[in-house]
């Protein structure tokens, strides 16, 4: 577990040198597809937890851990609409 002690943050405009040691992070917010991708499967992990608990008394063992966001366009309209271009 890093401390204040050994935390350093440095700021430069030009490439680091290849001997100095560097880390790199990178932040998701909230609305980031890998963010909400994360969301559902919990979401789902819980649901299906609770199915179990309910359905057997006790978790089974499963495997929830990957999803796919897929952008596309719609055209909802009352009685039909189009859910993609390919639906025309």
């Amino acid at each position: 577990m890093p401390t204040t002690e050994n935390i350093a943050l440095a700021i430069s405009s030009v490439p680091s040198r290849p001997r100095e040691q560097t880390e790199m992070c990178e932040h998701k917010g909230i609305g980031h597809p890998d963010s909400l991708c994360d969301g559902a499967v919990e979401a789902a992990a819980r649901a299906l937890c609770r199915a179990y608990l309910e359905a057997y008394g006790a978790v089974q063992h499963f495997n929830l851990d990957k999803a796919l966001l897929i952008g596309g366009m719609s055209a909802p309209r009352l009685g039909g609409g189009k859910c993609c271009a390919q639906c025309d």
